[in-house]
């Protein structure tokens, strides 16, 4: 067997590049990278290689915490292994004691336990990814709809008739400049629960939206009454896929929110995108909503015992 730590970030970018799938926007190297800063986080790729079959698994060290993680941190989601799931104990041996997977694709977990159920009870069902299959609608809005109750429908309807014509008005561009606004209105929103209290947090988003915009995958939308602004979300496009990443409103004015996530549907399915991720977790609104999902993991190999390491790994 064949194992290379790499902590060079330029080497790193190369294994990436070699490996990735390139399936999902959090599979870009450019993406990620706009996450990484040298101050907080060290590169350690652990690339494998045993009985011709090779693989990857790309993590930093928090400097913080002293964890390690997948490379990106805990902003990007529904990570899978790129490595063929049989080299998973192999993979498993050579992670740090104190590493953390967080949001792991299901497809990713059900393929490592078809090799080796013993690890079942260390993989964690504790957040589920939601989305919309508007592929599988064929695109049509009313077969989703048609999931709501009637009462259900009939108040969603109701309640954008009113704020259109209460003189609410939505505008769509490409640019990170509304960026500023929207922390404001999502600190004003969800208070002590928001995403951009953590300044780290808050200066990764902000690297991150300007990627976006640089690379042309960036939708920012806009509602507005009376000329200001009461609501912004901030969603991406890539490979057909719809990506709400986040926002803010404010919350005196009651159903924004609900006309925000509206107007994204209705504007994925415009441009004839085959699904909308609506992310990990959910504070309530996403079961609302009827949305698809699917479970997501997490692999905590720091709560582990050394008995528990022993008997796993020696089998």
């Amino acid at each position: 067997m064949k194992k290379i730590i790499v902590e060079d970030i330029s080497l790193c970018e190369k294994l990436w590049y070699q490996f990735s799938p390139n399936t999902s926007i959090w599979d870009l190297w450019k993406t990620i990278l706009s996450f990484y800063s040298p101050e907080f986080f060290q590169p350690y790729f652990i690339f494998l290689e045993d009985g011709g079959r090779q693989g990857l698994l790309p993590l930093w060290l928090s400097k913080e915490s002293g964890r390690y993680f997948f490379f990106g941190g805990d902003l990007p989601e529904n990570r899978t292994f790129w490595f063929p799931a049989e080299l998973f104990s192999v993979f498993f041996r050579a992670m740090p004691k104190r590493t953390v997977l967080y949001d792991i694709n299901e497809r990713s977990v059900k393929d490592v336990l078809h090799f080796y159920p013993q690890y079942k009870d260390y993989f964690v069902h504790d957040e589920n990814r939601y989305y919309l299959d508007l592929k599988g609608l064929n695109h049509d809005l009313d077969r989703y709809f048609a999931k709501f109750s009637s009462k259900h429908r009939k108040n969603l309807f109701y309640d954008m008739r009113k704020l259109m014509g209460g003189g609410v008005t939505v505008r769509w561009d490409t640019s990170a400049e509304p960026l500023e606004n929207m922390i404001r209105l999502n600190k004003e929103r969800f208070a002590e629960h928001s995403d951009f209290l953590d300044n780290k947090t808050l200066r990764q988003f902000r690297s991150f939206a300007e990627h976006l915009e640089r690379t042309d995958c960036l939708i920012t939308l806009t509602a507005e009454m009376n000329d200001k602004t009461i609501g912004i979300e901030m969603a991406a496009i890539y490979k057909n896929i719809y990506y709400v990443l986040n926002g803010g409103f404010n919350p005196q004015h009651e159903n924004i929110g609900k006309l925000l996530i509206f107007e994204q549907i209705k504007k994925a399915n415009t441009e004839r995108c085959s699904e909308i991720d609506f992310l990990v977790g959910d504070t309530g609104w996403k079961e609302l909503w009827n949305l698809d999902r699917e479970f997501v993991f997490t692999l905590d190999k720091e709560d582990m015992t050394e008995e528990a390491l022993f008997l796993l790994t020696d089998l």
